[in-house]
């Protein structure tokens, strides 16, 4: 009889657990659903138990079974025992300290780092990693948990294969996975299930969906084309989902076979109505379900969903007509991507209400697109007209009434389009036809923002987007743009060309042109942040507002635009820039590509906020600015370049310069010029480029004592390394590249603290480092990391 005292222990072991863990587990860590789950599993213990000891009597089996499981309730007793008692201890010592506390020191960053790289990998990470590394460590404020958890979070370790019999974890509640496994619809309490493809097997239909009725989150359906017909599309029970709120249905791009049940198929998927984002991609219908209905049914269909946010229906390309879309009185974003026989953006686009009273109840029923603010239009070739709305709603100015940004990509054959869209801010339209871009832009008043793009036929930018205070404007590819028009903000005149000698001011925080070939005009400026003009050749001979004929490029005002942080120059006929730019207080970024006739650039002294200077391929380049606190410098390919300027070195951190003029037989000097010649410790990266006299180094570097990285490049007549580069106790990453005399690398000694080697196109000094057999083998073999043209040498 002793076995029939198990569930009176059952009863014991449930009082003390429901103590302990309510006042220790619940309240602590907020489990409370957990615990509950717990003590309900107990209680069907109970009750498998009182069925075993009635069963005893009559089954041997039975009553071995309770003498195993009386030992395990002894201990489950025992432990609860000690654990109430440790409890207790501590409710104790909360009230009478025993013992002061003891108080732990944080952990220091370099012991954080350690913990992470521990954690990350037991490969040797590069700078670049290391660098980042560290940044995190220094983010965990010296706790050892944070390190822990961070680094285990980065590790490169991760689950190549599922557990074989995944339909046995019925509690499973979360899964990322973006291949569907087997019998995915056995595990009923699934919530997190972000991707589900349909297959052609049994166990990988989409009625596996079916019972999955605690899916929350998103939900994206590939392969949809598997779907047989309405009935298995209803299988998937979508409508019963309404803990789902972003669902996706994904046709295949390339899939064969009849499409002619796609319209069927997605009725059968009709979400719930709570439903906030839906995706639908590679549909081949040629119209959209009852759900999604179009004209003077859409408020019994698609308006229903009053809750959707988002909208993206993309390579419906057999789709003639548009859902109605006007009525949705939450949705705040749409996109309409690759709809290829769509040609007109028709009235049922917006919907119609104006007959319904009671529909018409509501401030939130007054306008059509109420909520929407933002609208994407891309790639429809056939795509002529986009008509307004009609009716009273029209008139009264409620289309598009909260839409910010309109997005019209790739449209070629658009002709016309509406014109009111009274909160726009932001305008990026891409190949499209002139008269479609100026109904558009007719109307825009609060306009921050223009984009445009591959408009054939526009001349000049209409007056009414240019007499505003701009954030942000860009130019690409307007071939017959031959004027840019800028009206004064201050007192609404404008200018136009050449015609206007007063001088001007203009509020752009930004202004991108790039690939305006017919471009030869460009007024004086005043931009706030950021000026960037690419490929335009006639900008080489503008006239400032003074009558003054300059070959310069761009036409800055001589006091300058002073609040200017970065100007980017690159593939235009500059040969001097304006001296403007000396006024320029506040530039901090000033680079300058591929300008073949660019002589000279004025100095800078009064722009002493210049940190970071890049000039590349200016061959008839013959002097640079002199710079008083750079912390990045690269001049590349300055073809008559002969000497440096003087640079301060005390916040230089990346240096990248060569080749000069091939006529020089040594390399310029890098400081002896500077009269700051203490200040060198700040450099980490110098990148070299020689030409083919040079036989060596500049010896000056041996200054550099905080070098990390070293790039060396094209010194053909150089043979060996100065031995002096071994003084560098910093420098860890040596890269060689086209160094065709080169044989001999730096004592094993000075390699030693080498961690990464790059050897690229020195066909002598490869054969040199020929892994065991070379002669140099013996100075690198320690490298972790060793790269030679392209292949990773392993360290033995």
């Amino acid at each position: 009889m002793a076995e029939t005292i198990l569930s009176v222990f059952a009863d014991e072991i449930l009082g003390k657990l429901i103590s302990v863990a309510t006042e220790q587990i619940s309240l602590a860590w907020g489990f409370k659903e957990d615990l509950t789950r717990l003590l309900d599993s107990l209680e069907m213990i109970q009750d498998v138990l009182a069925d075993a000891e009635r069963r005893q009597e009559s089954d041997r089996s039975v009553r071995r079974w309770l003498q195993r499981l009386k030992d395990v309730a002894y201990d489950a007793d025992d432990v609860l025992d000690e654990f109430a008692y440790e409890i207790l201890c501590d409710n104790v010592a909360r009230i009478i300290e025993t013992l002061p506390r003891h108080h732990l020191n944080k952990l220091q960053e370099e012991e954080c780092w350690s913990i992470i790289k521990k954690r990350v990998s037991a490969i040797p990470l590069n700078l670049d990693l290391e660098a980042i590394g560290r940044k995190i460590a220094k983010k965990c404020g010296g706790i050892p948990l944070v390190a822990t958890v961070l680094g285990g979070t980065m590790s490169r370790k991760k689950e190549k294969k599922l557990p074989k019999d995944l339909r046995k974890l019925i509690n499973l509640r979360h899964i990322y996975i973006k291949r569907t496994p087997k019998d995915i619809g056995k595990l009923t309490c699934l919530q997190t299930l972000p991707f589900f493809t349909v297959g052609q097997d049994a166990v990988h239909r989409i009625e596996e969906l079916g019972c999955l009725n605690q899916l929350r989150g998103e939900l994206h359906i590939y392969c949809v084309e598997h779907v047989r017909d309405k009935e298995e599309a209803r299988s998937a029970n979508l409508l019963e989902k309404a803990k789902i709120y972003k669902l996706g249905y994904y046709w295949s791009e390339k899939s064969e076979g009849n499409h002619n049940n796609d319209e069927e198929v997605l009725e059968g998927l009709q979400p719930h109505r709570y439903l906030k984002s839906l995706t639908i991609q590679y549909y081949q219908g040629k119209k959209f379900p009852p759900w999604m209905l179009t004209g003077q049914n859409a408020r019994r269909g698609f308006s229903l969903f009053d809750n959707l946010i988002e909208i993206k229906l993309k390579a419906c390309n057999k789709c003639e007509v548009l859902p109605t879309l006007g009525l949705l009185s939450s949705l705040r974003d749409l996109e309409i991507i690759e709809m290829e026989n769509l040609t007109c953006i028709g009235t049922e686009f917006y919907g119609n209400y104006n007959n319904d009273d009671n529909y018409n109840k509501g401030s939130c029923r007054n306008a059509l697109f109420p909520s929407l603010k933002k609208l994407c239009l891309q790639s429809m070739p056939n795509l002529v007209e986009w008509k307004d709305a009609t009716g009273p709603t029209r008139t009264t100015g409620m289309v598009f009434p909260c839409l910010e940004e309109l997005i019209i990509r790739e449209c070629s054959q658009l002709t016309s389009a509406p014109c009111h869209f009274p909160s726009l801010e932001k305008l990026d339209i891409r190949r499209i036809c002139i008269t479609a871009f100026e109904q558009i832009s007719s109307k825009l008043d609060r306009l921050g923002s223009l984009c445009i793009s591959n408009i054939s036929k526009l001349a000049s930018i209409p007056d009414q987007l240019l007499q505003k205070s701009w954030m942000h404007m860009e130019i690409w590819n307007c071939d017959d743009l031959e004027s840019i028009c800028i009206c004064n903000c201050d007192d609404s005149e404008s200018i136009s060309s050449h015609e206007s000698p007063q001088f001007i001011r203009y509020n752009l925080n930004s202004l991108h042109i790039y690939g305006c070939e017919k471009l030869s005009y460009f007024p004086e400026l005043s931009i706030h942040e950021e000026l960037k003009v690419e490929r335009c050749p006639n900008l080489n001979d503008p006239t400032n507002d003074f009558g003054i004929i300059i070959k310069s490029f761009p036409s800055i005002p001589k006091q300058g635009s002073w609040s200017l942080r970065r100007l980017e120059i690159s593939e235009c006929g500059v040969e001097v820039l304006s001296s403007g730019i000396q006024s320029c207080w506040f530039l901090q970024e000033l680079i300058i590509k591929r300008c073949p006739n660019l002589i000279c650039i004025p100095e800078l002294q009064n722009s002493c906020n210049v940190t970071q200077l890049e000039i590349s391929d200016c061959p008839n380049l013959v002097s640079t600015p002199e710079l008083q606190y750079p912390t990045k410098i690269k001049i590349r390919n300055g073809g008559k370049l002969t000497c440096l300027p003087k640079w301060r070195f005390s916040e230089l951190k990346y240096l990248d310069i060569g080749p000069f003029c091939e006529e020089l037989d040594a390399f310029p000097s890098l400081i002896d010029s500077t009269p700051f010649q203490h200040s060198y410790e700040s450099l980490q990266i110098l990148q070299l480029y020689g030409w083919t006299k040079l036989n060596s180094l500049p010896d000056k570097i041996q200054s550099f004592t905080a070098l990390t990285r070293l790039d060396i490049s094209e010194f053909d007549g150089m043979e060996a390394l100065p031995e002096w580069l071994g003084n560098l106790s910093s420098l860890q990453y040596l890269y060689l590249c086209n160094c065709n005399n080169l044989m001999y690398l730096l004592t094993a000694q000075a390699m030693g603290r080498i961690t990464k080697l790059e050897i690229y196109y020195c066909s002598k000094l490869k054969e040199r480092c020929a892994k065991v057999s070379g002669a140099e083998w013996s100075k690198i073999a320690h490298i972790p990391s060793i790269w030679i043209d392209d292949y990773l040498e392993e360290a033995i």
